[in-house]
């Protein structure tokens, strides 16, 4: 399940003060180009759709007939969720939206990093050997190697940081890829 807290890309939107009596209310059966829509017990969690890209919100409660308001945590990502805010705010009052934070999207060389870390997870939680895994994934020969030069082979050490790597990305560095942040990102670590 996607946790909306991990992501500083989601809105959080919630009921208004009784006081705001201006506050227009969000509906959610409103909302035009729903992607995705789950409700859970902590709210409904909704991806839109969007020429410039996705906006995710995340409705607390379902009762907005007294208006919305929005909720900004004070937190390492305020700017990222305030932009995010700010987006959604376009795409509602009909203009347009404009493009997620760049730190938001991933590189060709990240996509293309992140696609050769899932494969080479898969070859591994497969039980393929290393040497398998860098034939498929790194170089056709390494089933050529003989034995005694596979041992300090260059090829052998990388499949093993890319399976390292793959494995901390499993458990727990993906969350620092969904929070956006390039810094963190990059270690693949809790």
């Amino acid at each position: 399940m996607w946790r909306p807290e991990c992501s500083p890309a989601a809105v959080i939107v919630v009921p208004a003060p009784d006081d705001f009596a201006a506050a227009r209310p969000l509906d959610p059966d409103q909302l035009t180009l729903v992607a995705v829509r789950a409700d859970t017990e902590n709210g409904s969690h909704i991806l839109l759709d969007d020429p410039d890209g996705r906006h995710r919100l995340w409705l607390i409660q379902s009762a907005y007939a007294g208006g919305s308001a929005f909720l900004i945590p004070f937190d390492d990502d305020f700017g990222a969720r305030l932009y995010s805010l700010q987006r959604l705010h376009r795409r509602l009052t009909g203009k347009r939206a404009g493009p997620p934070l760049s730190s938001l999207q991933l590189s060709p060389l990240q996509r293309s990093r992140l696609t050769l870390l899932v494969r080479a997870l898969d070859g591994e939680q497969e039980g393929a050997s290393r040497r398998e895994i860098a034939a498929v994934l790194l170089d056709a020969d390494a089933r050529h190697i003989p034995a005694i030069e596979w041992k300090n082979a260059a090829l052998r050490k990388k499949v093993n940081r890319v399976v390292a790597s793959s494995v901390a990305l499993m458990n727990g560095g993906y969350l620092a890829l969904l929070r956006g942040d390039p810094a963190r990102a990059r270690r693949f670590r809790r």
